[in-house]
């Protein structure tokens, strides 16, 4: 049931262009990306999008109008949750994450083509931080909203889950948790990378002991925002 509401709410982002700032990492599938600009692009400009040949004069020219006419269809829904005329408007992160997306997509097809650095694509990029720098100096930006804050009461309902006795789903959480808050990292490629010879138990200077890593981690880098 989870997968089948994550597919359909994935169809759903793709069918009406809304690329949601609650994505987690401001990532949005590529897949979805090129599906959501292309019927944009096929509503709006009344052509169609072929990544695998369109030329970069082409491309600069879709996205620059992309950016400057893109707007969220579901307003009725939008309206409920903040200003209208923050409604009619995406938030910066969704814009600039489907530029990523698309970057990404080219890549993965092979193509010689960097929406984000080429001088080709001046016009599009100037065009995306315009927008972004009128919908801020007319109020029209809203700011991004955090995760909150995990309450004292909710940490602590976490360490008695986390302290349950003959439980190996809470075990294993309770590993994962301690490695993640005392090496501090922030994806689950670092956990894959570790043993049973991973840690080492060492002394300080004082004779104290503690834990640490015997060998090189790799974590995957996350997307700059550019």
């Amino acid at each position: 049931m989870f997968i089948f509401k994550i597919v359909t709410r994935s169809i759903k982002l793709a069918s009406h262009v809304y690329l949601s700032q609650y994505l987690p990492d401001s990532y949005i599938s590529p897949k979805i990306v090129v599906i959501s600009f292309s019927a944009w692009c096929s509503e709006r400009l009344q052509k169609t999008v072929d990544f695998n040949t369109i030329n970069e004069e082409n491309l600069n020219e879709s996205l620059r109008k992309f950016y400057a006419e893109a707007q969220p269809k579901n307003l009725n829904k939008r309206i409920q949750s903040m200003p209208e005329n923050m409604a009619q408007e995406y938030h910066k992160n969704p814009l600039k994450s489907v530029r990523s997306a698309i970057n990404r997509h080219l890549k993965d097809i092979g193509r010689n083509i960097d929406i984000v650095r080429d001088k080709d694509f001046k016009l599009a990029n100037s065009m995306l931080s315009a927008k972004l720098k009128f919908d801020l100096r007319n109020g029209l930006s809203r700011p991004t909203q955090h995760h909150p804050i995990i309450s004292n009461s909710e940490l602590s309902k976490i360490n008695e889950f986390l302290s349950t006795k003959n439980n190996v789903v809470a075990l294993r959480f309770k590993v994962w948790y301690a490695l993640a808050i005392h090496f501090v990292s922030r994806g689950i490629e670092f956990h894959q990378q570790l043993s049973k010879d991973s840690i080492k138990f060492v002394n300080d200077e004082e004779g104290r002991e503690y834990l640490t890593i015997t060998h090189e981690t790799h974590q995957k880098k996350l997307p700059r925002r550019n």
